[in-house]
């Protein structure tokens, strides 16, 4: 795709987000879905501020910074979505990368207003507090699943395999078989954010899982999903709302016996963030959690990859899998085949 002729703003956003960021940024499906969501709503603004016929007609140096800071506030206004100020961050933060687009393709004389855009600042936003789960707990959360299907044996396997690893709802949604290592010592490399790839080591328990998962429970996926590891009942690979939904399911179940639980607000990421609260409380230092759970690159080099893998599995010593995947690993296979439902049985022959 060339770079567009003329000023039209539509043609320029269709460039950044087909182009630019695929293509010479390098951005992820998801980063680029992101952005076409904040650009999707400046059109709405645009529509209810000027109207359809001025809309699509509108042109790039038009997008001065009292425009772009009555949409941000149009965002979180009651007019708008009501949206936090950590979204209304997120908006702007796509909008500053299309400056930076123009920045590079646009006539020199247009430079300074790009500059003065990108200066527009993000708004400051509270931190929201994340709940995690006590051990008990989360031993409740486990109690609550089911490995008499092969559907129930997958999600014990993926919230294991989460809260072991720290891992994100997308990153395991993502997971690929080929970055498994379940012989001796056995790793997931998990890709996260920006692409920063990270190896985890895995308790014996959580490689024994997923070996079994893979080998006697998992669903024969579409051509197109299968190098992914956990399927769905189309075939096709879990997304990341589907992890969250599991996720979340169990969390309900285990709030209604669990009282402690009913108060507290969960999702995937407060799996993620029980996993740095009980490394945490285990002793494990502070910057091997950062590099635990990806919120840091790690070094390419060997050495410094063997040397922090090293530290991990003296840390995962001291973090222990939940009773009942301990327990289950040592006994064998719990499906109980004349217990699965017809359906599931008749496709698997």
């Amino acid at each position: 795709m060339k770079t567009p002729d003329g000023d039209r703003l539509w043609s320029w956003v269709r460039f950044f987000l087909e182009e630019y960021l695929p293509r010479h940024r390098g951005a992820s499906l998801h980063t680029v879905a992101s952005y076409r969501t904040c650009f999707r709503l400046l059109r709405d603004f645009l529509q209810q501020r000027s109207g359809d016929e001025i809309v699509g007609h509108v042109l790039v140096h038009q997008l001065q910074p009292a425009l772009i800071l009555d949409f941000l506030g149009w965002l979180e206004s009651s007019r708008g979505r009501k949206v936090s100020a950590r979204t209304r961050n997120c908006r702007l933060a796509a909008i500053k990368s299309f400056f930076r687009l123009l920045e590079l393709y646009r006539d020199p004389e247009e430079l300074t207003l790009w500059q003065r855009l990108r200066q527009l600042p993000f708004k400051r936003a509270a931190r929201p507090h994340q709940d995690s789960l006590e051990t008990y707990e989360l031993e409740q959360v486990w109690a609550q699943i089911s490995t008499l299907t092969h559907d129930g044996f997958r999600d014990l396997t993926l919230l294991t395999l989460m809260y072991n690893t720290g891992a994100r709802a997308d990153e395991v949604a993502s997971l690929h078989s080929t970055a498994l290592w379940l012989n001796r010592s056995p790793t997931v490399r998990l890709m996260g954010k920006g692409r920063l790839e990270r190896v985890c080591p895995l308790w014996e328990p959580t490689a024994c899982l997923l070996e079994r998962y893979l080998k006697d429970h998992r669903r024969r996926p579409q051509a197109s999903h299968a190098p992914f590891v956990f399927i769905n009942q189309r075939g096709a690979r879990l997304t990341r709302f589907g992890v969250g939904c599991i996720v979340k399911k169990y969390f309900t179940k285990a709030a209604l016996v669990t009282p402690s639980l009913r108060s507290k607000r969960l999702s995937a990421h407060n799996l993620r963030h029980t996993t740095a609260i009980h490394l945490l409380d285990s002793g494990a230092d502070v910057n091997l959690i950062k590099g635990w759970l990806g919120h840091q690159s790690t070094r390419s080099t060997s050495a410094y990859l063997n040397r922090d893998l090293e530290a991990y599995r003296q840390m995962l010593e001291a973090f222990r899998a939940p009773t009942m995947v301990q327990n289950l690993a040592m006994k064998g296979s719990s499906v109980d085949e004349a217990s699965q439902p017809l359906e599931d049985w008749l496709k698997r022959l």
